[in-house]
Parts: structure tokens; C-alpha cells; sequence
């Protein structure tokens, strides 16, 4: 930034830098204006767009001098950081090449750029030059708004030229109603072109009937995270909704709650109709396969917030339940055991160390093969988290919450230790067997990749199980029943024991 002194005026008045103004090399110096000009400060960018300043220079030079050499010591010229503009450097000397040229859209340039400095005893700015200097730099004049009687108006601006363009975002905004109404379920009140999403608690089926006693909303919320990276060099973006969906709803399943509905939240960095699309496609596959209504979302483009193709996601989800069924983990007890479920594979969890070691340290590329997994490393990394819901919903409504099942947890960030920890009373202790089941072989590909120590494995990664139930022992083969009968294998992994509050693993 640079200090208010350097932008001293003749009448010893200061300006500001932030409010310093670039004149049209045409425009007539106004009387009272003249700003000292020279210093020895670092390049500053004017903050419009094909301009920048060199020891309070201006230099406003096309890309087509981009790399001609211009000084003693052979310095070529290099991009300034400004659209369109470049700056050439001879030893201490700043040039302003094509001053007179027609000002790119939303420019102004300064005035006086082409004036000698001669070899003069004078004070310019804050430096003293001596006639023993022979100097060769090129002036240019800036003025404060407060005293200057002439500004150049700017070039009509709008909001495309600022990086939104409100049409690409129409056009993306046309395709999104089909894929929230095909999530759309009976309690969704249709409201075209509101502010908001309407959603009826009581069954659309039983008009006037309440259909819970004394019901909660359970509501939770949760990204993609860098996974997103991995769907951008693959370029597939259809698949990442449901992670999105799958976060959220999996984590409100864990309280019991049947997930009514589902909002999302896009940023981008511009207007891309194809990939809101394909995004939005994502979330809706996720919401249809765990029955909630994708009721609205928000779409931000923000240039200046996210550069290229870089977006985000974040999703948010609320879902109900009878307070009496509410499972939060106060009913669990020592001889309980723990039942897991299968993930997918990785999830949406730990993809800032898998791309560390499969793309950093390994090497690979997304469409290579890996031979031990019969898939490519794009596959692997992108296969969506597992929904829930259904599968734990049907459990649900054939063995009572907190008598028969006292804890359920959603195995993220952490592993099982973190997650189901969370859960436990005071006086319980969970003993985990990693040799009840099978580590699926993508995590042992991807911790031979990387000489990931095994511990790390389980504290970052699901490591194959990406749901747990806790439940009474008296319970426990009925339930693994019809847990296989929904086609889902699962597997004893732990018992609650007496003790000390935490998780350890044996074997």
C-alpha cells in the first residue's frame, strides 16, 4: 500500500492513495491539482483493470510487449497481475509505453506520462535528486477527487463485465426445477417463484390427523470437502451431490429421524449452466434415494471469491422424530454390542491426505488402472458415499428404539474411535475387534501407496465401516438378520464393557 505523504499536492494538501485518481493522457492538467509524482515505493496496481503504477508511474503497456527486453540488465517485461497490462523495468526507470492509445474499458490512464524529469536540485515526492544525477525517469500526474474539476467518466460497467452474467445464470436456473419436483414427496406444498420452500409436517394422505405426538426436527449440515478436487480432474460432477446428500442425512439418521427435506448451497467462481446441472443432478439422485425433498437451494457466483473452475458445496438437512425415540446414546450399557455396516469406500473423508499420496507422492493419474482394484483411480476416488436411511429406517420400525437399539453413529472423520465415542455414557467402555472383519482393499492400496501407518488409517478413514448400531446382545442376531435380508452384509465388531468413557482396539 502506499503512504499518504507520497501523494503530497502543491497546495500541501494529502490525498489519500485509495482515493487518488488516474487522468486521461489528453485531459488538461485542472489549476491546483499537480501531485508530487516520483518515489521510490514499490509497484502498486491502480485497481482497474489494464493499469498498474511503478514509482508512482503509471504503465499501461499491451500484452504484446510481454517479454521484449527494455533494460541494462536485460529485465523483460513481465505480466503485472492487472488484466492486460505488463511492466518493463530499466534498472531504476519506469516506462509508459502506448499512453496515447484508446483506454481499454473501464481504464483510465494517466496524463503527463510522456514529460522528462531534467537534472535538477528539486524535491520530487519524498526524494532529494542531485544535478550529479542525470535523470531519466517519466512523470506522471495523479489528483484527488477533492480537488480536482475534471474527471474522465468510466466506461459503462455491468454486471457481466464484473464476471456475472446474469443470463448463463438463467439459463443454469431453467434446468433445476425438474430435478427438485422428481424429489418432491406428498408433504411438499407447491409454490412457484417464492422466497422460500413449504413442507407439511402431518401426512398430505391424512388431512387434519397429526402424524407425530410430540415430534423434534433434527437438522445437521456438512460439505463435500476436497473431494471436489478430485471430481474436477476427472471432470465428472454428477456423483458429488450425493456425498453432499449423504453427509447430512447420515449424520440426522444417527438421532433416529426420518429425513423430511434437504436445501444446498453452490458457490462458483462463474456462471457454468453444465456444471450447477450436474451438481444439482448429484443432489437430487442423493435426495430420491433416501426419500427427502430437495426444497430449495442456493446458487452464488462469486469471481472474486473462487478463481476458475474452483466451486464449493454444502448441504443442509432436517429431519424428524417422536421425542420418546430420540436415540442419543443415554440408554446404552455395558454387554451391548456394536453391529457394523459396510461403506462404500472412502466416503468424504480424508481426500486431502488420499491426493497427497496418490497424486503427490505416488504419482498417478485419475484415468490410470489400478490392478489390484480392477478400476481407475478416478472410480475409486469418486465412488459416493453410502446412504443410509432406508436401510437403518427399516430396522427401526421392527426393533424399538432405546430398548432394543441404544446408539447409532456415522463413521467420518476420526474413524470408529472419534464417532462412536462420542456417544458414550460415562461408565462404558468399547472394546473394538479389527479382526471381525475385512479391511476393503482400496485402503490397503492406498495406505501401501502412501507407508501410511495403520493407526493413521483408522483415525483418518472409515476403513470399511461407515455405519454402526449399538444394541442389546438379546437383540443383536435378530437384527443382523434382517440387516442381511435388506441385502446388506454386517458384522459383530465390538461390545460395551465396564469402564472408563472410550474406545480401544484389539487385534
Amino acid at each position: 500500500m502506499m503512504d499518504s505523504h507520497l501523494a503530497q499536492t502543491k497546495s500541501g494538501k494529502f490525498c489519500d492513495p485509495a482515493d487518488l485518481v488516474v487522468r486521461h493522457p489528453d485531459e488538461a492538467r485542472p489549476p491546483g491539482t499537480t501531485v508530487t509524482a516520483l518515489s521510490t515505493g514499490e509497484s502498486q496496481p491502480v485497481g482497474v483493470p489494464g493499469a498498474f503504477i511503478h514509482f508512482l508511474s503509471l504503465v499501461d503497456l499491451g500484452p504484446e510487449n510481454l517479454g521484449r527486453d527494455f533494460s541494462r540488465n536485460r529485465q523483460p517485461c513481465r505480466e503485472t497481475g492487472e488484466p492486460g497490462a505488463v511492466m518493463c523495468r530499466q534498472a531504476r526507470t519506469s516506462f509508459a509505453f502506448d499512453a496515447a492509445r484508446p483506454a481499454p474499458d473501464g481504464t483510465r490512464l494517466t496524463w503527463n506520462c510522456s514529460r522528462r524529469i531534467p537534472a535538477r536540485n528539486d524535491i520530487l515526492g519524498t526524494q532529494r535528486y542531485h544535478p550529479q544525477q542525470p535523470l531519466a525517469r517519466r512523470l506522471c500526474w495523479l489528483d484527488c477527487p477533492s480537488i480536482a474539476t475534471k474527471i474522465l467518466p468510466m466506461s459503462n460497467v455491468t454486471y457481466k463485465s464484473a464476471g456475472v452474467d446474469l443470463e448463463l445464470y438463467d439459463e443454469a436456473m431453467r434446468r433445476l426445477p425438474n430435478l427438485m419436483q422428481r424429489t418432491f414427496t406428498p408433504r411438499v406444498l407447491p409454490l412457484a417463484d417464492a422466497f422460500a420452500g413449504l413442507f407439511r409436517l402431518n401426512h398430505s394422505s391424512r388431512p387434519g390427523v397429526a402424524s407425530y405426538d410430540d415430534p423434534v426436527l433434527v437438522s445437521g449440515t456438512d460439505g463435500v470437502g476436497t473431494k471436489l478436487k478430485v471430481a474436477q480432474l476427472v471432470g465428472r460432477f454428477d456423483t458429488v451431490g450425493i456425498d453432499l446428500v449423504a453427509m447430512s442425512v447420515n449424520d440426522v439418521l444417527c438421532l433416529g429421524a426420518e429425513p423430511l427435506l434437504f436445501l444446498d448451497y453452490l458457490a462458483l467462481g462463474k456462471d457454468n449452466p453444465d456444471l450447477i446441472a450436474a451438481l444439482v443432478k448429484g443432489v437430487s439422485d442423493g435426495c430420491v434415494e433416501c426419500g427427502a425433498a430437495l426444497l430449495g437451494g442456493e446458487t452464488a457466483i462469486m469471481p472474486d471469491i473462487y478463481s476458475g473452475a474452483d466451486f464449493d458445496m454444502a448441504g443442509f438437512c432436517v429431519g424428524i422424530a417422536e421425542r420418546n425415540q430420540l436415540i442419543d446414546g443415554k440408554s446404552i450399557r455395558p454387554g451391548d454390542v456394536v453391529i457394523g455396516v459396510p461403506s462404500s469406500g472412502f466416503h468424504s473423508n480424508g481426500y486431502s491426505l488420499i491426493r497427497r499420496v496418490v497424486f503427490e507422492i505416488a504419482g498417478f493419474k485419475v484415468d490410470q488402472q489400478v490392478p489390484e482394484l480392477g478400476r481407475t483411480v478416478g472410480d475409486v476416488l469418486l465412488e459416493p458415499t453410502r446412504l443410509y436411511p432406508k436401510l437403518i429406517q427399516s430396522i427401526l420400525k421392527s426393533h424399538r428404539p432405546n430398548s432394543a437399539i441404544s446408539g447409532l453413529a456415522h463413521i467420518t472423520g476420526g474413524g470408529l474411535k472419534d464417532n462412536i465415542e462420542r456417544l458414550l455414557p460415562d461408565d462404558c467402555r468399547l472394546i473394538i475387534d479389527r479382526s471381525t472383519w475385512q479391511v476393503p482393499p482400496a485402503f490397503t492400496w492406498l495406505q501401501g501407496l502412501g507407508g501410511i501407518e495403520r493407526e493413521e488409517m483408522f483415525h483418518v478413514f472409515n476403513m470399511g465401516i461407515g455405519f454402526t448400531l449399538i444394541v442389546r446382545p438379546q437383540f443383536a442376531s435378530a437384527i443382523q438378520s434382517d440387516l442381511q435380508r435388506a441385502g446388506s452384509p454386517n458384522w459383530v465388531i465390538g461390545e460395551m464393557q465396564s469402564g472408563s468413557r472410550g474406545v480401544e482396539y484389539v487385534n
